[in-house]
């Protein structure tokens, strides 16, 4: 609870520092060359947010994934060499990034950021943050308005439907 708290705190002093500039969703995701999806820490929503990866496949997006270590090899074959996995020893002691999985996410470039994540988790929202994007997409939780452009909300607790509803919102832009 403590670690969370202090987590919580250095992640809002590094953030305010950056202005969120005034952006226009139209169309926007749709000219969107390249997308860096977060993939759910969730097991269940891992398998059901895969749907997903096939529709950015037919649809010609450069796609790098953010996912633990150990489910690179559940990855579709098309994306297994555009993964950024981290392993334990890139998770700090406050569950945030460690220094050299914050630099390599610093080093991405895309026109779109995805996270996945249903579960209010400050390490996938932060690592969201830490990459150079405009637009960050993410799911409606607590203090999602700090890390976020774009929010998602369904509190829908079935995950194959949740995801189906998500692309969906995805296609409006």
């Amino acid at each position: 609870m403590v670690k969370e708290q202090i987590a919580s705190y250095i992640v809002k002093r590094k953030l305010k520092k950056k202005l969120n500039p005034e952006i226009s969703f139209n169309r926007l995701f749709r000219n969107a060359v390249s997308i860096l999806i977060i993939m759910p820490g969730n097991e269940s929503d891992f398998y059901s947010s895969k749907k997903l990866l096939k529709i950015f496949d037919e649809y010609n997006k450069d796609v790098i994934l953010l996912t633990h270590d150990f489910r690179v090899s559940l990855l579709p074959i098309q994306f297994k060499s555009h993964v950024i996995d981290y392993g334990l020893s890139d998770i700090s002691r406050l569950q945030l990034p460690s220094r050299s999985l914050t630099e390599k996410l610093k080093q991405v470039k895309v026109n779109v950021v995805i996270d996945m994540n249903r579960d209010d988790n400050i390490f996938y929202s932060y690592s969201a943050n830490l990459v150079n994007s405009p637009l960050r997409i993410g799911v409606k939780k607590k203090n999602s308005d700090l890390y976020y452009n774009l929010q998602f909300v369904d509190y829908i607790d079935n995950s194959e439907i949740f995801y189906e509803n998500f692309l969906h919102f995805l296609q409006m832009f």
